[in-house]
């Protein structure tokens, strides 16, 4: 009965969604592209909202967290041309996250690889 017990604990556990609300810092590459951004995630349940910033934009994001899973998508725009983002991470504990990122529709460009910080 404990055993049992432990496995329903840990499978509410790892179906909630992580707390993931506040400022990270997101750095990677993809292609020749260096990707510096802070984001700034708004999150109601699973559902995460805010943007992402650097030194040329602003973007506004939507996305989702289950688990310690956490997808999120942006459009920004390079040399004029709209880019449609999305990162796929794996939180890995309170402040730090890892994953891919990777242009959507672009096949002839692999995804890149991030980290993520919480900000303090």
């Amino acid at each position: 009965m404990k055993y049992l017990i432990a496995i329903l604990a840990f499978a509410v556990y790892t179906a909630m969604a992580a707390d993931v609300a506040g400022e990270w810092k997101v750095e990677g590459d993809i292609g020749t592209v260096h990707v510096n951004r802070v984001c700034t995630f708004k999150q109601e349940g699973d559902k995460i909202t805010g943007a992402c910033k650097n030194s040329q934009d602003e973007v506004k994001l939507t996305g989702s967290v289950s688990g310690n899973t956490m997808t999120w998508q942006y459009t920004t725009t390079l040399q004029g041309r709209s880019i449609p983002m999305v990162y796929k991470a794996t939180i890995e504990s309170a402040g730090k996250m890892t994953g891919k990122m990777q242009i959507v529709g672009e096949d002839l460009i692999p995804p890149g690889e991030f980290i993520a910080t919480r900000q303090h």
